[in-house]
């Protein structure tokens, strides 16, 4: 979040809610085993106005990456600036 807008990063990862649920009972799996990775689909990054909670028209996509943490973001010159923890794959 910065002064002006909200920026939602929507990653290829998503959680199997069925592996999740019963992942140590039944399987013996870890956590980890839940995610599954969608690559193609790559990373897409939404605005929104934050005053208004008006979305914008705006939608950024790049190559794949899983984030772990979203550590700030800011306006500089007119770009929006995220840092994100991040890994590729």
């Amino acid at each position: 979040m910065s002064p002006n807008y909200l920026l939602f990063v929507e990653q290829p990862v998503k959680i199997n809610l069925f592996k999740f649920l019963s992942a140590w009972s039944i399987w013996g799996a870890n956590y980890m085993d839940c995610f599954e990775s969608h690559e193609t689909m790559g990373v897409w990054m939404h605005v929104a106005e934050k005053h208004t909670g008006e979305y914008l028209n705006i939608k950024y996509r790049t190559s794949a990456f899983n984030i772990f943490h979203h550590i700030n973001t800011y306006e500089d010159n007119g770009f929006l600036i995220a840092d994100v923890c991040c890994w590729k794959g």
